[in-house]
Formats: C-alpha cells, sequence, structure tokens
C-alpha cells in the first residue's frame, strides 16, 4: 500500500530490527518500574529543600534524582543485557533464519534438529559461563532489592519549572511514546484476535489439553517459586539477625538467572535421557525448569520486603513474646501479603509464556499454550494464531490478578 503512493516499503518483519523492536518493548515496562521504584524511594524532605532553594531541573536531577537512579541502573542494565541475551522465543519466531541467531536457539537447533549432544553442551557451558559473569556483577552493584515492590508515591510538591509548557510538552511526548511501544502490539493483537478463528480455536481438543497443562504448570511453578523464595528469605533474614555473613545465599539465587531455561533443559535431556523417557517425565521438567527460572524474581520481590519487616518488627515482637507461627500469620505474611501476590503472579505468568523447556519436551501428548502458538504460527494460520495470542493474553492477565487479588485479600484481614 505504501509504494502504491510513492512511499518506500516497509521493512520485514522478520530480522535483526523485529528482534530488537521486541526487546524494547518486554524489557521497558521492566526498567520504568524499577526506575520508578527508585525515585518514590526519595526522602521527601530532599524535595522539599529543593521546592525551597528554587533548584532548576538539571540540579534537580543532578542533585537529587541521579543519585538515587545511579545505584539501580548498572545493576538493571546487567539485568536487561541478561534477559536478552538468554531471549528464546522471539529470537527463534522473528529472527527469519539462520542470519539472526542467539547461543539459545544454536542450543535448541543442535539438540532437537542434529541431535548434537556434545556440540549442545559446549553451547551450553559457553553461555553458561558469559552468563554467570552478568550475574557477579549484577550482584555487585545492585542492591538486595532491586525488584521490591515500588513505595507509596508521596504528596507531590511542585518544583521550579515544572509547570512551564516546554517541560510539559516533553514529558507528555516521552508518555504517549511509551504507551504506544508497550500498547499498540496488544491493540494488534486483540483487534486481530476477535475474530471469527476465535470461536474455531475454542472447539479445538488441542487447545483444551494446552490450556489444562498450562494452567497446571502456570500455577503449580508461580506456588512453589513463592514458596521457595519466601523460606530462602526468612533463613537469609535469620542469619542476618544473628549476624552471620549471607553473601554467598544471594550470589547462589542470583546463579540462578545465569542458567537459563534452555541450558537447564539441555542439563535434564543429557542426563535423563540414558535412564528414562524425558518425554514421558515433560511435564515434571517444564514445571521443574520454570519454578527456577522464576526463582531470582520471586526472591528479589520478596527479599527487600523482609528485611524491612525485620528491621521494624523483631524488637516489638521480642518485648511482646510473638513468635513463630503466630508471628507469621498475624503479622508477617499479612504485610508481606502484596510483595507474595506479586511474585507468585509474576512467577506464574513468566512460566505460562514460557516456550525455552517445552520446545525440548514437547510433544503431541503434553503441549503449553505458547508451543501451540509457535506450531500454528508455523504453519501460516496467523487468523488461529492471533487467536490463540489473545486467549494467552487473557489468560496470562487473569492469572496475575488472580494472585493479586487472593494477596489483597490477605493484607486486608485484621491482623495486629
Amino acid at each position: 500500500m505504501s509504494q502504491s503512493v510513492g512511499l518506500p516499503g516497509l521493512p520485514p518483519i522478520y530480522g535483526i530490527g523485529a528482534v530488537l523492536l521486541a526487546h524494547v518493548f518486554f524489557n521497558a515496562p521492566l526498567m520504568m518500574r524499577v526506575l520508578m521504584g527508585a525515585l518514590s524511594g526519595i526522602p521527601a524532605a530532599h524535595w522539599r529543600q529543593s521546592a525551597q532553594w528554587g533548584l532548576t531541573e538539571w540540579q534537580r536531577f543532578r542533585l537529587i534524582e541521579w543519585p538515587a537512579l545511579g545505584q539501580v541502573i548498572p545493576g538493571l542494565l546487567a539485568l536487561v543485557f541478561l534477559l536478552c541475551f538468554t531471549s528464546f522465543a522471539l529470537v527463534l519466531i522473528l529472527g527469519g533464519g539462520p542470519a539472526v541467531t542467539t547461543l539459545e536457539v544454536s542450543i535448541y537447533t543442535a539438540l532437537r534438529f542434529n541431535f548434537d549432544l556434545p556440540r549442545a553442551a559446549q553451547l551450553a557451558c559457553l553461555q553458561l559461563l558469559i552468563c554467570a559473569l552478568v550475574v557477579i556483577g549484577l550482584t555487585a552493584f545492585s542492591g538486595p532489592s532491586w525488584a521490591a515492590m515500588p513505595a507509596l508515591l508521596q504528596r507531590p510538591l511542585h518544583q521550579r519549572g515544572e509547570q512551564q509548557w516546554p517541560s510539559r510538552l516533553t514529558d507528555y511526548l516521552i508518555i504517549t511514546m511509551f504507551v504506544v511501544i508497550a500498547v499498540l502490539p496488544l491493540v494488534a493483537v486483540i483487534v486481530r484476535g476477535i475474530g471469527p478463528h476465535l470461536a474455531g480455536v475454542l472447539a479445538w481438543p488441542a487447545f483444551w489439553r494446552a490450556l489444562t497443562a498450562s494452567l497446571c504448570v502456570g500455577l503449580a511453578s508461580g506456588g512453589l517459586a513463592t514458596l521457595l523464595a519466601f523460606m530462602m528469605a526468612t533463613a537469609r533474614t535469620r542469619r542476618v539477625r544473628a549476624g552471620r555473613s549471607v553473601w554467598w545465599l544471594d550470589v547462589a539465587v542470583s546463579l540462578y538467572l545465569a542458567v537459563s531455561a534452555i541450558v537447564l533443559g539441555t542439563g535434564l535431556f543429557i542426563l535423563l535421557r540414558p535412564v528414562a523417557n524425558i518425554f514421558t517425565l515433560a511435564p515434571a521438567l517444564v514445571l521443574l525448569a520454570n519454578m527456577l527460572v522464576a526463582l531470582p524474581f520471586a526472591y528479589r520481590v520478596i527479599e527487600g520486603r523482609m528485611a524491612a519487616l525485620a528491621a521494624t518488627h523483631d524488637r516489638l515482637c521480642a518485648g511482646l513474646g510473638i513468635r513463630g507461627w503466630r508471628r507469621l500469620r498475624w503479622i508477617t505474611l499479612p504485610a508481606l501479603a502484596p510483595e507474595l501476590g506479586y511474585a507468585a503472579g509474576l512467577s506464574a505468568a513468566l512460566s505460562l509464556g514460557d516456550m525455552t523447556v517445552i520446545a525440548l519436551f514437547g510433544s503431541q501428548q503434553f503441549q503449553t499454550l505458547p508451543w501451540l502458538l509457535y506450531q500454528t504460527m508455523a504453519r501460516y494460520r496467523s487468523g488461529e494464531a492471533a487467536a490463540l495470542a489473545l486467549l494467552l493474553l487473557c489468560l496470562t492477565i487473569g492469572i496475575f490478578l488472580l494472585f493479586h487479588l487472593m494477596s489483597r485479600r490477605i493484607g486486608n484481614q485484621p491482623h495486629a
């Protein structure tokens, strides 16, 4: 259409440009959330002094905002690099062939198509080494709660120059651009998915089998990852209370970021293939891999809040003789409910959308919605693929909201 009116044609949807744009779409909300948490943690006294002294925008950024952002930006950049470096589904779908590939896709090709176990192991070790170096940098430059829930926004204090039209116009343009990047692809999925193909997809027996498998794996991995993260955060808090070193625990949890799903799946494939039928064990293997991959995110969300609760409640609980199950039920769980709900919802959403491990162990007898979506796209059935994407989007949002509402209900119960 653009060429018919004399305009240059649009670039192809496959290739390095599409891969980069998709990664920007996925990582921009994460970066915004972490940076907003850093900015909202700035003490209100700093903003009051800024208003009293009449600091300009550049002076506020240099003296107030940048010190808070500088504490999280190095670790955040390392985390985003790690997420992009271990990307699998986006590169597999949008790469467009061998010209655009990553170590993840190369491992998958060597293992599933060429059945070259030594080469797959070598590539997995290379990726593990690179990711481990990045994780060490992430642990060194980030605090213990880079993924913690952002603090409540404080009452705004009007600053010098904020109400002038150049500043407001710049803010509106930046916010609009971010909304377009984050919302437009979702709108396209919704518009294309609502149509006659939706009823046809709902009539597929394969869809209901994949839906059941995705729900079981997602809910189980979300709950188990949150439970394990809560136990590890509790253990860390107790060791800190006893004055013992806990750096090794933070490093051990962060190293799970280096062990991507494809590396873990490759290890399980090589380890279990001589002794068992890996396709029979596929549900358990997918559940285990998704739980371990989501564990660092759930742990970071819970650990920061757990440490804050210990600092503010330990002496009070010790003075009142509240300990053990009573403290857990009446104080810790209600206060920690938002973080637990967010961690469980995030872990379940990551598991529902994961296509890495199922690509290694999936079959006609066991497949999830992302794998069914990829197979549908590979057959060039774009209408059914759009309907499946819409259903997967609704399912992911619904699961996340379910955990969020459950956590709010627990947090709203009367407690000390």
